[in-house]
């Protein structure tokens, strides 16, 4: 089945799955239409991550700025900015961005984990071991808690290893010994 050429809902999830196949190229011409049909930032979005996945961050965060300038209230576009400024080891620009009050919402979860790993990534290691411990605990999300666990665990434990981490697992399973175990 062809899409209409002006069936912009369509075209930005085309571009989503290719995006996830990693059909990068295809992906961000899929977003193109979609932004040329008024998905808006959907397609922005979208073409932001896939500049991120294919290595090129200046173009990323351009696309993201564009996003986050015509729709101010997307924190996907916030959350966006705020990731590749810290792959470009800009940590202070990142956490300006991104909330240092407690979450409330799903979206406030997810920002409140980038801004951890923000402060992880440049070496504050017991402000972000506050955050994931926050979040292991108080993450209603189940997914988004077990980021939190894992990046809690990285914390206290140091990457590249095996190992079973208390703190990181729900207070039911904390004390069991066959408590899971996480590898990097």
């Amino acid at each position: 089945t062809k899409l209409r050429e002006d069936d912009a809902w369509s075209w930005a999830q085309l571009g989503k799955a290719l995006q996830n196949v990693h059909e990068y190229r295809e992906a961000l011409l899929a977003y193109e239409n979609a932004r040329k049909y008024g998905v808006g930032v959907v397609a922005e979005n979208g073409r932001a991550e896939v500049l991120k996945a294919m290595g090129n961050l200046p173009a990323a965060l351009l696309a993201y700025e564009e996003a986050a300038k015509a729709h101010p209230s997307n924190v996907v576009a916030k959350n966006g900015r705020a990731n590749v400024l810290t792959a470009l080891g800009r940590w202070d620009e990142a956490l300006e961005l991104l909330p240092d009050a407690l979450p409330r919402v799903e979206q406030d979860w997810i920002g409140y984990h980038i801004r951890g790993m923000v402060l992880l990534r440049s070496g504050n290691l017991s402000a972000a071991e506050r955050i994931f411990e926050h979040g292991a605990q108080h993450d209603p999300f189940a997914a988004s808690r077990d980021y939190y666990r894992t990046a809690l665990a990285v914390v206290l434990e140091g990457p590249r290893s095996l190992f079973p981490c208390s703190r990181c697992q729900p207070p039911s399973s904390a004390s069991t010994p066959s408590a899971s175990r996480a590898t990097w």
